[in-house]
């Protein structure tokens, strides 16, 4: 049933956790969430080895969206109610809504939403980047849509094991290309013996340390 945003214990307007309105944004930032966890590894650690459309203009302007989109997020989760499992009743004073998302995920929303790269030296960039893998874990919001849904309980469990297989399929995606970032930094050719090179220090040089004839 469609419900409208209520007055809140500041008079303020805050959303209902159980509306139309928060149903639909949790599964648009859990699609953007889904986008990232496919981009973002690729970005941070194929880095120029990865595919030119990752580097593309295109993409750096749907990433630039995704990151306002997520810091609005935040801004919906500080004025979105929540259900108080210990008094079984829905939580509308803001300053509990707003302690409980500080003591909760806002450490992870915040840090993954924010493009702190822009701020910092090129020189440790990349590692300011890593911070954007915390945007993967917002995919965990999949679980509480299930979980809150009324769909019977037999198709819940359905997906939740659904959820489970993507989200090791997301793990396996992140190591693989963790990976492959290992292997391209420590890789380096060594040709093999040659016999007429024997007992010279040619016979080890290899194709990263200056031996770039096309016919090697």
């Amino acid at each position: 049933m469609k419900q409208a945003p209520i007055e809140a214990s500041d008079g303020k307007i805050i959303f209902r956790y159980s509306s139309e309105f928060i149903k639909y944004w949790q599964l648009m930032v859990i699609v953007f969430a889904i986008y990232n966890s496919v981009t973002i590894p690729i970005a941070i650690f194929y880095g120029e080895h990865g595919p030119s459309v990752i580097s593309s203009n295109q993409i750096a302007f749907v990433d630039a969206m995704v990151d306002f989109i997520f810091l609005i997020d935040i801004i919906i989760t500080f004025r979105t109610t929540y259900l108080d499992t210990d008094l079984g009743k829905e939580e509308t004073d803001t300053h509990k809504i707003a302690i409980r998302y500080l003591r909760g995920s806002f450490a992870f929303d915040f840090a993954s939403s924010v493009p702190f790269s822009v701020f910092v030296p090129a020189s440790i960039e990349n590692a300011v980047n890593i911070l954007g893998l915390l945007k993967l874990l917002r995919i965990q919001r999949l679980s509480v849509a299930v979980t809150s849904s009324n769909l019977p309980q037999g198709i819940k469990v359905y997906l939740k094991i659904l959820m489970m297989a993507f989200e090791l399929l997301v793990v396996m995606h992140v190591l693989a290309t963790i990976w492959f970032m290992l292997v391209v930094d420590a890789e380096k050719w060594v040709q093999n013996m040659d016999f007429m090179y024997n007992g010279e220090e040619t016979a080890y040089q290899g194709y990263f340390e200056g031996d770039e004839a096309w016919w090697r």
